[in-house]
């Protein structure tokens, strides 16, 4: 799926079209030449990290990049995962194994995302971990949210219903403010996939403070009597199985016919 803009139909405009969040799982196999170094780095910084309980610099290096990638070790793992490192860009969580053998779960930043591209935000951290391993790595999607941006008119945000939307495969349920009476939150599915539909404008403003969008969408605020409205699917790896992608080279092949699938046939607003 391409980013899209300013796209008129009717007085609807989309606004931004893409990928907010995107979570990979690989398996690599370190190389052993670097295998050493890079447990011994680790390992040191980790220690330091546990001791001072504050995280601590750790530097990938790739011979493409002239700069390192600086990451932060956190002072403890999450669940299986050892190491856990953050960037403003991604976030790495990397747990041993047998035999040079590693799992490297990978977050990439929803700034990131829509800065870069997906594919080229993926490039780049692949890039870095590949000079540490051999070829052979497996990469699968662990989850993904494809989502568009719409400025509607407010009218029609505030007169939508759960009888006006279908949704063959899951309860349609709208989450309304208890002051106001108003629609905040439109919701469908769970656990494989998910639809949320909401006004990101107030979203930004109360929650997750993402100013930035506004350079996506190009404006400043939605014009008068405007909404801009997110809608977003989050599709969990064995909602991507379903489909038949098992992959990320399936999923990049796919974005495009997900998107076409969910909008046409999985969610509809008559």
């Amino acid at each position: 799926m391409n980013q899209t803009s300013h796209y008129h139909r009717y007085d609807y405009r989309v606004l931004s079209a893409g990928i907010d969040s995107l979570y990979l799982v690989l398996s690599i196999v370190l190389k052993k030449n670097k295998l050493k170094d890079l447990l011994l780095d680790l390992n040191v910084q980790f220690s330091r990290a546990s001791s001072l309980h504050e995280p601590q610099e750790f530097k990938l290096s790739c011979k493409k990049y002239k700069d390192p990638l600086i990451m932060k070790l956190k002072h403890h793992g999450n669940a299986n995962y050892q190491y856990l490192l953050k960037s403003p860009d991604y976030l790495v969580m990397i747990s041993t194994n047998q035999d040079s053998k590693y799992n490297v779960y990978i977050q990439i930043r929803s700034m990131t995302l829509w800065t870069l591209g997906y594919k080229n935000a993926v490039e780049i951290i692949l890039n870095y971990l590949s000079s540490y391993a051999y070829p052979s790595i497996t990469k699968q999607v662990s989850r993904s949210d494809l989502c568009a941006d719409l400025e509607i008119p407010e009218e029609d945000w505030l007169a939508l219903k759960d009888d006006s939307i279908v949704c063959p495969t899951s309860k349609i349920t709208l989450h309304k403010n208890k002051s106001t009476g108003e629609v905040e939150t439109i919701s469908a599915g769970k656990g494989r996939i998910r639809i949320s539909i909401y006004d990101k404008v107030r979203e930004i403003k109360e929650h997750s403070d993402k100013k930035w969008m506004f350079e996506v969408w190009g404006v400043k605020e939605p014009r008068p009597g405007y909404r801009i409205i997110r809608v977003e699917f989050r599709i969990r790896s064995d909602g991507l199985k379903s489909f038949g992608i098992n992959s990320l080279d399936e999923f990049y092949e796919a974005v495009d016919a997900l998107w076409t699938y969910l909008t046409n046939n999985w969610f509809k607003i008559l």
